[in-house]
């Protein structure tokens, strides 16, 4: 468990993803593209909060959905994907994985792997470590 977190590791961290993710259940995969990842924290608590949004693309359509989540030193990463389309409208609550070596997250659902996101270009903005607040606890 890292013990401290600094701006350039939140900074690296920070930018577009893309990916998929599987229903556990159906086996069906849903196309995870252009998410807008950021990561911001205190530095000395390691308390941080992660911030996003991209475009599901699922049976064909292409939902637009948020991503807010919390993590400890990069550890116990939290996040909650919630749909915002007029038809659709659930939220799916995931644990993530981050490598930051290889800017990768994994995503996983009640200790199962159902996922995998991969980091594919830089932020337009930089983020810094600050005092972090947020409605999601650890």
């Amino acid at each position: 468990m890292l013990s401290q977190i600094s701006s350039t590791q939140l900074n690296q961290l920070c930018g577009v993803w893309e990916g998929f993710s599987t229903n556990s259940s159906t086996n069906e995969k849903t196309k995870w593209t252009n998410v807008h990842l950021s990561f911001s924290a205190d530095s000395r608590t390691g308390l941080g909060v992660i911030n996003g949004k991209g475009v599901s693309h699922f049976r064909e359509s292409e939902i637009p959905f948020l991503l807010l989540g919390s993590f400890k030193f990069l550890n116990e990463c939290q996040v909650s994907k919630i749909h915002i389309h007029a038809q659709v409208n659930n939220t799916v609550s995931y644990l993530f994985d981050i490598n930051p070596l290889s800017n990768t997250l994994k995503l996983s659902i009640n200790g199962q792997a159902v996922g995998y996101l991969r980091k594919v270009a830089q932020p337009t903005t930089t983020t810094t470590t600050t005092p972090a607040t947020t409605g999601f606890r650890l």
